[in-house]
């Protein structure tokens, strides 16, 4: 019930932007068990993932293959994923931020 919830929540403020439902990550940590559960979600539907990066990873494919816009508060990562990790041609150039995390990890691991 719980993730229904948060799946309205953010299917309203999608709407209230002007937005279609895309898919989005949610992570639920379980407080009796300390157990963290990820989940992708499509539209009101959601579906659990072995972890968070598979939940992002799945939720980012979902876009591609969906043809939908990021969500507005993963667009940064899913445009990061993009870009340098898939090596896709795509919006990432366009933002700034994208290409200095993108720096900043190159000179932190270095």
């Amino acid at each position: 019930a719980d993730i229904l919830n948060t799946i309205d929540r953010k299917r309203e403020i999608f709407f209230q932007s002007g937005l279609t439902a895309q898919p989005f990550v949610i992570i639920v940590k379980d407080e009796a068990t300390q157990e963290i559960k990820s989940y992708f979600c499509v539209d009101r539907n959601y579906y659990r993932a072995d972890s968070p990066i598979k939940a992002l990873d799945t939720a980012f494919k979902a876009c591609f293959a969906l043809k939908t816009d990021f969500p507005p508060e993963s667009k940064g990562a899913f445009l990061y994923l993009e870009k340098f990790l898939f090596k896709i041609d795509g919006q990432a150039e366009k933002y700034s931020t994208v290409r200095n995390l993108h720096s900043a990890l190159t000179k932190f691991s270095e």
